[in-house]
């Protein structure tokens, strides 16, 4: 430890005036520890550099991607391949494509084909339908 045996421990947190001589010798004494104190310091806040640079190159590294350069008829395709065939669930494509980025809703929502089949089912909104239409015409609601 660099204070550890340092000729002003007795007139630490005292209220001494140190001398012009005294002042040097502080001085002196202050270089080594500060010097270290500035490395360990680059050490704590290395990894903060470090992470801060990965995000940028990682955002960097994402316009480049080989997904971000497809072209949008090849997603329009994908997505087409994805509709369900039967009768399925809301969450099935095009709305649940459309929850991995903007990119791709503005694609899954835009495409006319993916919304000419659509399935909604809601259980609530079935059984209200059912509960006042009952009595005139049996519901189907898929």
């Amino acid at each position: 430890m660099f204070f550890a045996d340092s000729p002003f421990t007795d007139k630490l947190n005292t209220s001494h005036v140190p001398a012009e001589p005294e002042i040097l010798r502080i001085c002196a004494l202050l270089v080594a520890p500060t010097e270290e104190l500035a490395r360990i310091e680059v050490q704590i806040n290395e990894p903060k550099t470090k992470q801060s640079l990965r995000t940028a190159i990682d955002a960097h590294k994402t316009l480049i991607s080989h997904m971000r350069l497809a072209p949008q008829d090849v997603f329009q395709e994908i997505f087409l391949a994805c509709l369900p065939t039967a009768h399925g669930a809301v969450i099935e494509a095009p709305m649940l494509l459309g929850h991995i980025c903007r990119y791709w809703r503005s694609v899954a929502y835009s495409t006319p084909e993916s919304w000419s089949y659509s399935t909604l089912h809601d259980p609530q909104v079935t059984s209200q339908v059912a509960e006042a239409g009952s009595r005139l015409i049996p519901p189907s609601i898929d």
